[in-house]
This record gives structure tokens, C-alpha cells and sequence, in this order.
């Protein structure tokens, strides 16, 4: 078990999401009620790492008395996640085929990258594809493509592939700096960079979830004996990232069991584990935000700026100016949800 911040409830929760990122026997008790096992089940969803649960019960052996009816659950909730992973899988190998064919070359960005590096990667949960075009590329790739379904303010272009829902991305980082400040991408300490910039963004704004930061873990995992903890302390340090990368970092050790390449030395990451448990996946479950969301643009943009406020002492401290410079953006109509083509 971890600590202490934690209900016994999500000290279990967490243990068990440990043992399905490690491979391992979890230390949980043997007496969970099924109304707590149930609870468990609806916190992985809200968390969007129910594959990670399932595989971690799966290390509690063939004697733990689980109840049939949530291993019925967690097994259909298992198949779901495998079954929509692999269409994705499907659609971004053959989204990334059509552009390369065509001598372009695409990075594809987070989801359907990252879960290559899961244990086992049918388990990662993802929704859509994000493709990165250099910008001397993205004109022939919505040639390529045809007609986009939306277009963002940002001037990423919304798509459906092969059923999957794809956004076309001019940036390859979530940050408000010039390109010459940041690192190539593509590279292992862009990727982090990348990945971190993410989380950080939706951290600072309407809310992140657990799965954001194993994203992370699993990419420190992967990519972190590539490079210098020099170099990465100089990416972060020129991309105004360090505090924050120092917490995440934090975060990661604490509650995951991970050693990042980037340790998070003396920094206590319970601020960001408040903003974890409040909102789950992307702040979806946050009160009011899927409300929100479903309604009109002006109540979502509303709403998320709201929560940008909110969360002004948490942001300030660790993202001071991308906080500053997406509020800005924000006020001036940059978050506005997509523009039907």
C-alpha cells in the first residue's frame, strides 16, 4: 500500500493499478464487499483505466474471492477496451500508411503511441488519433485526406477515419513558445516534453485524470534511459516546464511505483492528485463539466475559464505562464469548441 492521503478505498484502487503496470501480487485485503469491488469498478472508469484494473485483479490468483459478478464486469469492461483499442490500432496504422505513402511524415501523438508501452497495450483506454504534420506538410495531408469534418480555432482539422474520430495537428507541442525554444520532434525528449506539455495543459485547466499521468510514467519508462537527466533538465528548464515536470515527476513516484528518468525531488504531489481524484479523465467527471460540455460553446468556454480561476494557485505556482497565456486565448475565443466545414 501506499499512503496515507488516500481512503482505504483508493489505497486499494491504486494498489491494484500498480499491479497491473508491474506485473505484480497486489496487498489488498481479502474481504472487499461487492458494494466496495463496485465502487472500485466506477472509479476505473472514471479514471479511464479499467483494462489496468482488470489485469492487476488478474495477479490476485486463482483463490481470491472475487465476486463473480464484478469479474463478470470487469471482464466485459476488459473486452471493450480491447476491442475499441485495436480499431484504433487498425485506423491509425492505416491513417499513418495513406501519408507516408504519400511522402509526408507523420508523428502520431499520444494515445495510440503510448500504448505501445503498457504492459500489455490493448488495455491502454484511448478515444481518438492525433497525427503531427511539419508545417510545410499539412497542406498536401488535407489534400490527401479530402474535407475535413471541423476545423479547431487552433488549426488542427477534425476527420473521421475508418470510424475512429483523427485531429490533424499544425503543433506538435501544447505550449505558447517559439518552435526555436523547444526540442526536434519526434525525439525521445520531445516526446517527453510533448507528453508532459499535455497533461500540464489540461492539469491547468478543466482537469486531468489518472490515465494522463500513466501515460507518462510508461513514456519515462520507455524513453527515459535515451537521454540525459542533464538534457531533459534542459528542455524543461527552456520550455518553462521544470516545476511542473518536477511535480509530475513527484506524482509518479509516489502513487505508481516508477522511478522517471526525471526524479521529483523534495516536491509533495498531492496538489496534483486533488485535481486527479476531483475530475478523473480530462475533468470529464468533475461536477457540472460533461453539463457543460454538452451544452452550448459559450457555456463550455464559460465553465472552463471558471476552472482556470479555480485552480489559479495551483496553476500559477506550476505553469505560471502558459496558465497567463491560455486564459488569454481563452478570453479571446481560442478554446471555442470546433467549426462545422
Amino acid at each position: 500500500m501506499v499512503e496515507k492521503n488516500l481512503s482505504p478505498l483508493e489505497e486499494i484502487f491504486f494498489e491494484l493499478i500498480r499491479a497491473g503496470l508491474h506485473g505484480r501480487t497486489p496487498s489488498i485485503p481479502q474481504d472487499i464487499s461487492p458494494e466496495d469491488w463496485g465502487r472500485l469498478l466506477t472509479l476505473a472508469k472514471k479514471q479511464s483505466v479499467t483494462g489496468l484494473l482488470f489485469r492487476g485483479v488478474s495477479f490476485c490468483g486463482e483463490g481470491y474471492p472475487l465476486p463473480e459478478q464484478i469479474l463478470f464486469r470487469l471482464v466485459a469492461e476488459d473486452d471493450r477496451v480491447e476491442r475499441t483499442g485495436e480499431k484504433l490500432k487498425q485506423a491509425s496504422d492505416g491513417l499513418s500508411l495513406t501519408l507516408s505513402s504519400a511522402g509526408l511524415h507523420p508523428i502520431v501523438l499520444k494515445g495510440a503511441t503510448v500504448a505501445a508501452w503498457y504492459p500489455v497495450p490493448s488495455q491502454r483506454e484511448y478515444g481518438d488519433i492525433d497525427v503531427y504534420l511539419p508545417p510545410e506538410e499539412f497542406d498536401k495531408a488535407t489534400e490527401v485526406l479530402g474535407m475535413p469534418v471541423s476545423k479547431a480555432p487552433d488549426g488542427s482539422l477534425h476527420y473521421q477515419w475508418q470510424g475512429v474520430d483523427v485531429d490533424l495537428h499544425r503543433r506538435y507541442f501544447d505550449l505558447h513558445l517559439p518552435d526555436r525554444r523547444l526540442p526536434v520532434p519526434g525525439t525521445p525528449e520531445a516526446t517527453l516534453l510533448m507528453l508532459s506539455a499535455h497533461v500540464m495543459k489540461h492539469a491547468v485547466g478543466a482537469g486531468v485524470g489518472l490515465r494522463q499521468c500513466i501515460d507518462m510514467a510508461v513514456a519515462y519508462e520507455h524513453l527515459g534511459p535515451q537521454v540525459a537527466t542533464e538534457r531533459l533538465e534542459s528542455v524543461y528548464r527552456d520550455s518553462g516546464t521544470l516545476r511542473w515536470n518536477r511535480l509530475l515527476s513527484a506524482f509518479i513516484e509516489k502513487y505508481l511505483d516508477f522511478h522517471p528518468a526525471f526524479g521529483g525531488e523534495g516536491t509533495c504531489p498531492d496538489a496534483l492528485l486533488k485535481i486527479v481524484r476531483e475530475g478523473g479523465n480530462f475533468g470529464h467527471h468533475a461536477g457540472g463539466r460533461l453539463d457543460a460540455i454538452n451544452k452550448s460553446a459559450l457555456r463550455r468556454k464559460a465553465d472552463t475559464l471558471l476552472r482556470f480561476v479555480k485552480r489559479a494557485p495551483f496553476s500559477l505556482k506550476y505553469a505560471a505562464w502558459e496558465t497567463i497565456r491560455s486564459v488569454l486565448s481563452l478570453a479571446g475565443g481560442n478554446h471555442a469548441p470546433y467549426q462545422r466545414m
